[in-house]
């Protein structure tokens, strides 16, 4: 199904939703037949893959759908199989070991190492669903009792000689055992980073442990805020305090976005779109922390004379003030990385157009409330840590604005209009997924009601 996303032809859209409507059907006769085809690693990838489409194929109803069948299906049987629990085995081996011997042990080895990165894969996707959808998963942080995914070369050994080799030497190098979740968060807090032997998909992980972690946190401090305070004593109690905090939380994020190759022997295009991926995903999940997106949404969206559009006008003009504005600059400074790398570096994945739009929202609206008129133009495209971030963050009041590639300041009367026409381009590029287009009308149609 995700295969023919990618195929180019017309009808490739009602083909891949054909597949999936297919696929779910054949799952359920194979679970009538025997039940325990649920519990084998193939059926497992094949679920997972199918919730992936049934997400961002566009469809309503299968966006209803998916995250339900994502938990009947493919968690339980993550769980089922400790996929995400560490596996008591160890390989006794060394130079002498070869023939049938080494042989055995590399299938083993790469069986166990498949059941783990299944398991980090369908938690990966539980924790997209609060950041694209606002939909809570219902896998917890604590369940990754698994070391993270090991280093692409050791994976993409081609021979059992050549596992053997890099096994050995990555043991000699204290990297016997997969570092765990804990211990990277931990390492990532302490020294700033970590080491070399987490790589791409170990990263994606560690940054959706952490938005996992501010997500279930603010969702409980919310509850208490709701039910102990009224709504303006809670946003009093909560604003410039919370967001320095949670700048300080995702700033530890900042290392493993650095468009490294030096992770990599030779890099390959593969590993390129993974690190590509953290990037984005660590801007976004910080955007989403900054930006009030279901306001955003109503905003944009809601027609001129809805209660619903007034109230959210209400609460943006809130947010773009609040903390003297760098709420909504911090926002704005993720929004404008996101934009630019999707639209520069794009790897054609299912999360991208929904990133693109949200980054898309925050900027138009920023400008659009926010006129300030400034003769110091800071660029913004890719500035995160930089003495150009800390003027926009700080020094706004002086004179300063922003700047977006082939938009210009983003505080001028035309960005907004230039900014959606770049982005209408840019979302009807991206055809891989049915979600871009759906956007791209959605953007048309902003252009219309605000021309």
């Amino acid at each position: 199904m995700i295969g023919c996303r990618f195929s180019r032809i017309a009808a490739s859209s009602q083909l891949a939703q054909a597949i999936s409507e297919l696929v779910k059907l054949s799952f359920f006769q194979l679970i009538d037949v025997d039940e325990n085809c649920v519990r084998t690693s193939w059926s497992t990838t094949a679920m997972l893959l199918d919730q992936v489409g049934m997400m961002y194929n566009g469809s309503r109803r299968h966006l209803f759908f998916a995250p339900a069948l994502l938990v009947s299906g493919v968690t339980t049987s993550v769980r089922r199989n400790n996929y995400l629990r560490q596996s008591e085995h160890s390989f006794h081996i060394n130079e002498t070991t070869n023939g049938n011997a080494l042989h055995a042990s590399w299938l083993k080895w790469a069986h166990e190492e498949s059941c783990r990165k299944l398991g980090f894969g369908c938690w990966i996707l539980q924790s997209q669903l609060p950041v694209n959808f606002q939909i809570p998963g219902s896998m917890r942080l604590t369940e990754l009792r698994q070391g993270l995914p090991c280093a692409d070369e050791l994976w993409e050994a081609s021979t059992a000689e050549e596992w053997r080799s890099i096994y050995l030497h990555r043991r000699r190098s204290s990297y016997m055992r997969p570092m765990d979740m804990n211990s990277a968060l931990q390492m990532l807090t302490s020294s700033g980073g970590l080491t070399d032997d987490v790589e791409g998909f170990g990263r994606l992980a560690v940054v959706y442990a952490i938005y996992s972690i501010v997500f279930e946190l603010r969702t409980v401090q919310n509850h208490i805020f709701d039910i102990l305070t009224s709504e303006s004593e809670s946003h009093s109690i909560s604003t410039a305090n919370l967001q320095d905090r949670l700048a300080q939380v995702f700033e530890i994020l900042r290392p493993l976005c650095e468009h490294s190759d030096a992770l990599y022997k030779t890099p390959t295009k593969s590993a390129k779109d993974l690190q590509s991926t953290v990037f984005t995903t660590a801007h976004h999940v910080s955007l989403r922390n900054f930006a009030p997106v279901g306001d955003l949404l109503a905003f944009t969206s809601a027609p001129d004379d809805d209660s619903e559009k007034l109230q959210a006008e209400h609460r943006l003009l809130v947010w773009s003030a609040d903390d003297n504005g760098r709420t909504a600059r911090r926002a704005v400074l993720h929004a404008c990385s996101l934009f630019t790398s999707i639209r520069n570096q794009s790897c054609g994945s299912f999360y991208e157009p929904v990133a693109f739009l949200v980054a898309t929202l925050t900027i138009w609206t920023y400008n659009y409330l926010v006129r300030e008129p400034g003769n110091n133009a800071v660029p913004l495209d890719n500035v995160w840590g930089t003495e150009y971030a800390r003027i926009w963050l700080e020094d706004c009041s002086h004179g300063v604005c922003g700047s977006l590639s082939d938009v210009g300041s983003i505080n001028h009367p035309r960005a907004g209009k230039v900014l959606l026409e770049i982005a209408h381009k840019s979302l009807l590029q991206m055809t891989s997924w049915a979600t871009s287009q759906e956007f791209a009308l959605f953007i048309d149609r902003l252009q219309r009601k605000f021309r």
